[in-house]
């Protein structure tokens, strides 16, 4: 009984000293700081801490390295170490491990996709491969959505059972396999037989070329791999930095049978000095998956330029009795894509531009257009979304108000942030970067939305920068002496080139400080524009004209 106590004890104290720790932002970087003891348990040297729950006594965080933006985690029991190094993309926090029967599970992206690993061992054990373009945690259903970046397969629903009976199989593989990862149940095959059968043969697959850490200099790349399985008894797939594509005809759908293996052409990224990552996977006709085979290689010709892609909604008009009217929303997202249009484009190869003004700007033509939008754009586009309306707040949901909907309807049919927020993660998943603009009310509520699936709170995204005309809290305002909103007045007086620097570049983190200081100016503290940026001093625009 006495051992039982001491036991209680220790868990208390342990549990106590974990209740004592906090997040901390201080000068844009964040770390862990132990209020009992007055001290930091982790120095504010990183771009973001995640909580991402408690676990046998132990607390997890997820935090993001300010030297390469990768994520990692770090335990409780040991503060000054990671518990995983920083190897992955990015990562979605559960904020308790009991809503999966106790499971301490992570769900973590990689160059290849979304995928669920166990953080219990401190090792690098499989729920689920990298191979998900998208993965969403739903505490409340107790169910992980798993969407294939092929589109003709079908998305998976991962319930808590699924969870348990692959969680099961990993901690039987630990204490097998030392220092093997293990690999998920669903992807193994069986390798005996009944007498008198054939032996049922597991995949297997293999890069014969290019080697890892080549290079290559146009827009496609030569790839040859080998498998044991016949040529028409199997699917192959290859992704690229995470979404799937097609190889490009050559000989067979499968590619060019060689004498030793078989070739395929992929079509790849053109950006100078970055990895690319390729994965080939292969499974026979059972569906049953060989071993996943990755390999990166680098470009070292010429940059190929981004197209900039432009999508606009403005409302000045609302029908209905109970919705005032503006005076320039309307014209804020016309001068908004003529200011750009007229600006030195020498960074994109192209321009293309989706505007949508008043009667037009109904829910379900805003919502069709965006996931058409969505649909066109290609690898390595920069994407720029104007909104500019009546903004609307209610029981901390958030909507842009629409055309075709009333006061009473806001909730109800109004266009939800975190729509326009999904789209932005699907144009994400695209490797393109995403820059949005709102100038309505409410609207900084845009850089920490809630999911309307999950109830989650979704917050800044790699890939994305945004800037909001208010707080979540504020009214945004416009004036008649500027003829625009407030905050898209200083908008275009940026693009226009009063914060060029000497290069004629309008850069990313610059602009933001200039909208919050100009906004801030004109309204006399009462309005305070909303900027969240990962991606710092990125060039957006160039401009010859003179300050």
């Amino acid at each position: 009984m006495k051992r039982i106590h001491l036991l209680l004890f220790s868990l208390f104290l342990s549990l106590t000293a974990i209740a004592q720790v906090t997040i901390v932002e201080e000068e844009s970087r964040y770390g862990i700081y132990n209020s009992h003891k007055k001290r930091w348990e982790v120095d504010p040297a990183y771009l973001e801490i995640r909580e991402i729950g408690i676990y046998d006594g132990r607390q997890y965080f997820a935090a993001c390295s300010a030297k390469d933006r990768k994520w990692g985690i770090i335990r409780s029991d040991n503060y000054k170490r990671w518990h995983l190094p920083p190897n992955f993309e990015d990562v979605k926090c559960s904020t308790n491990f009991d809503l999966f029967s106790a499971i301490p599970i992570l769900c973590i992206r990689e160059k290849s996709g979304w995928g669920i690993i166990e953080l219990g061992s401190g090792k690098f054990w499989y729920i689920r491969e990298s191979l998900y373009k998208s993965i969403q945690p739903d505490p409340t259903e107790r169910k992980i959505y798993c969407q294939h970046w092929d589109t003709n397969k079908q998305d998976e629903v991962l319930t808590d059972h699924d969870l348990k009976k692959s969680y099961d199989y990993v901690l039987s593989k630990v204490s097998q396999q030392q220092g093997t990862p293990a690999k998920d149940p669903k992807s193994s095959s069986k390798t005996h037989s009944r007498r008198g059968e054939n032996p049922i043969v597991k995949p297997t697959c293999k890069i014969l070329s290019p080697t890892p850490g080549s290079t290559y200099s146009t827009n496609t790349i030569r790839l040859r791999y080998t498998t044991n399985l016949r040529p028409n008894n199997y699917i192959v797939s290859f992704y690229i930095n995470g979404p799937k594509v097609e190889p490009i005809s050559i000989g067979t759908e499968k590619g060019v049978k060689l004498e030793q293996g078989t070739e395929v052409e992929l079509p790849m990224p053109q950006n100078i000095g970055e990895e690319a990552w390729i994965v080939v996977r292969i499974e026979d006709l059972n569906g049953t998956h060989a071993d996943p085979q990755t390999i990166n290689v680098k470009y070292v010709g010429e940059k190929k330029k981004p197209a900039l892609r432009i999508f606009a909604v403005g409302i000045s008009e609302y029908p209905a009795a109970d919705l005032q009217n503006l005076n320039y929303a309307a014209k804020d997202a016309q001068d908004f894509v003529q200011a750009v249009s007229q600006s030195d484009l020498q960074m994109y190869s192209s321009t293309h531009s989706v505007v949508i003004l008043n009667h037009d700007a109904t829910t379900s033509k805003i919502k069709d257009s965006l996931t058409e939008f969505c649909n066109d754009v290609n690898q390595d586009d920069v994407v720029m979304l104007f909104f500019s309306g009546h903004g609307y707040n209610e029981n901390d949901d958030q909507y842009f108000v629409t055309y075709d909907v009333s006061a009473a309807e806001k909730s109800y049919n109004g266009l939800a942030f975190s729509f326009i927020r999904k789209r932005m993660l699907d144009m994400v998943n695209k490797h393109c970067h995403v820059i949005v603009f709102m100038d309505a009310c409410h609207s900084g509520a845009m850089a920490g939305t809630k999911d309307a699936e999950t109830k989650g709170i979704i917050w800044a995204m790699p890939g994305v920068i945004g800037y909001y005309s208010s707080t979540s809290a504020e009214k945004s305002a416009e004036l008649e002496n500027l003829e625009n909103g407030v905050f898209t007045h200083a908008l275009l007086e940026a693009i226009n080139g009063k914060i060029a620097n000497e290069n004629g570049e309008i850069t990313a983190q610059t602009l933001g400080n200039y909208l919050q200081a100009s906004v801030r100016e004109q309204t006399k503290g009462r309005q305070t524009p909303i900027v969240e940026n990962k991606l710092g001093e990125y060039v957006l625009l160039h401009t010859n004209k003179k300050k």
